[in-house]
C-alpha cells in the first residue's frame, strides 16, 4: 500500500511539474468576464478531473502578480520550473 502511494504523490508531483512548465510557455488569454464551458478530462472507467489550461492559469497567475488573493502578503516559496512565487492556479478564477 504505501509503495501505491508514493506511485501517486510521485505521479501528481509529475503531473504538477509538466503543467508548471505548460504555464510557463504558455501565452496568456484574455479570458471574457461571463460564464466559461468547464471541460472534463476522463482519466479511467470512473475517474474524471476538470481539464487545465496553462492558457488560463497563465492569465489568472499574471493578473494578481503571483500573489495569494486572499492574502497577498502570504509568504510562499519561488518555483523551480517558473522562477516565481508559487500559487496554484487552478484555485483562482480570472
Amino acid at each position: 500500500m504505501d509503495e501505491f502511494i508514493d506511485t501517486l504523490l510521485t505521479f501528481e508531483e509529475l503531473e504538477d511539474t509538466q503543467f508548471q512548465s505548460d504555464i510557463l510557455v504558455a501565452t496568456a488569454t484574455n479570458t471574457p468576464n461571463q460564464p466559461q464551458e468547464v471541460l472534463l478530462q476522463s482519466l479511467g472507467i470512473r475517474k474524471k478531473k476538470w481539464k487545465s489550461n496553462p492558457s488560463v492559469a497563465k492569465e489568472a497567475l499574471e493578473l494578481v502578480n503571483y500573489r495569494c488573493e486572499i492574502d497577498p502578503f502570504h509568504e510562499t516559496f519561488i518555483s523551480e520550473v517558473t522562477g516565481d512565487n508559487f500559487v496554484e492556479a487552478h484555485h483562482l478564477i480570472p
